[in-house]
């Protein structure tokens, strides 16, 4: 048996429509304004690139503009920040998965967005002295965690 769905099948203009209309809103024809929950960078019209882990779901990786070798990844993540540097501006996003930074950290230009997926990616450092992410001004580092590597 299908759920049944919470607003009918409806859209959800349709929907917001029907609201006004029960509290005879004048503006009736109006559409709603959608309203981004997230800040981005160049109006969510910037260039996106995509890095996915070695260990990334393969379907991951197939759609991926680099894929890592899981060890010196900061290698492949920063000949993408190099590519986004050449459009001024742009997202980078680093897919769910394990990423080794064995020897040194990346820098990103002005105006980049770096953005993992959340718990799922996990930035693994190796290296003893430096710093992990350099950013540019007005630049964004956000969802991704970062840990030291723990040797067996």
């Amino acid at each position: 048996m299908r759920p049944r769905p919470v607003i009918g099948e409806a859209t959800v203009p349709d929907a917001v429509r029907r609201l006004l209309d029960k509290f005879d809103y004048p503006d009736r024809e109006a559409q709603p304004q959608v309203i981004p929950i997230l800040p981005t960078l160049g109006g969510g019209n910037a260039p996106t690139l995509v890095v996915a882990a070695s260990n990334a779901p393969e379907r991951t990786k197939a759609r991926a503009d680099y894929v890592c070798i899981g060890v010196n990844d900061e290698t492949t993540v920063q000949v993408a920040l190099n590519e986004m540097a050449l459009g001024a501006e742009g997202r980078l996003v680093l897919t769910e998965g394990d990423f080794y930074f064995t020897s040194g950290g990346v820098t990103a230009a002005d105006r980049i967005e770096i953005q993992g997926m959340g718990f799922a990616t996990f930035i693994n450092v190796g290296f003893t002295t430096g710093t992990v992410f350099t950013m540019g001004n007005d630049s964004i580092l956000r969802d991704l965690q970062i840990g030291k590597s723990v040797s067996a």
